[in-house]
Formats: C-alpha cells, sequence, structure tokens
C-alpha cells in the first residue's frame, strides 16, 4: 500500500513554498544509525505540534536510507515527507497536529 503522505503526494506550488521555508530552518533532531524507533517517532511528533515544519538530519551513509527513514517518519507521525536535500530531510504536518 502507498503512502499518500510520501514525497509524491504535495502539489508542486506547496512543495516548492515548503522548500522556500525550510531554508531558514535548522535542524532540530538528528535521527542517529540505530534509525526509527518510537522515541524518535514521538519527539517528531511533539516539535511538529510546535511548528508545522521541520528539518530532520539522518545519520546515514546514502541518500536512499535518508529517503527510507523519511517514508517511514512520514507513515508514522503522520506527516509530509516534503524533500530530502543530502542527509537532512524536511517534514510538514499539513493541517493538523500528528498523532
Amino acid at each position: 500500500m502507498e503512502n499518500d503522505r510520501a514525497l509524491g503526494s504535495l502539489e508542486a506550488g506547496k512543495r516548492r513554498e515548503l522548500t522556500a521555508r525550510g531554508n531558514r530552518l535548522r535542524a532540530g533532531l538528528v535521527v542517529g544509525r540505530n534509525g526509527v524507533n518510537e522515541a524518535v517517532v514521538a519527539q517528531v511528533r511533539r516539535m511538529l505540534v510546535g511548528r508545522d515544519l521541520i528539518k530532520v538530519r539522518v545519520d546515514v551513509d546514502r541518500g536512499e536510507e535518508a529517503v527510507a527513514v523519511a517514508e517511514t517518519l512520514a507513515r508514522d507521525v503522520p506527516c509530509h515527507f516534503v524533500k530530502r536535500v543530502g542527509k537532512v530531510i524536511l517534514l510538514w504536518r499539513g493541517n493538523q497536529a500528528p498523532g
């Protein structure tokens, strides 16, 4: 089953707007080599209650691994995966608070 909150679900205009806003943000969380667990999901949920857009740095070797982390977070939080640049992912809560 495809995740409707993953990368392809946002309209291009909205993605551009969120990307522009995200350029001014600093990563507020680092996901370590152990990957996504309940503590990470809970922290992302807490962060998205206070703001609608966050950056997360992912400690991985390849970009594909960062995308996998982003897709897992998008599914589990839930939130939208906006973009990946290197080891940094941009997540948006959408119109309602996660979890």
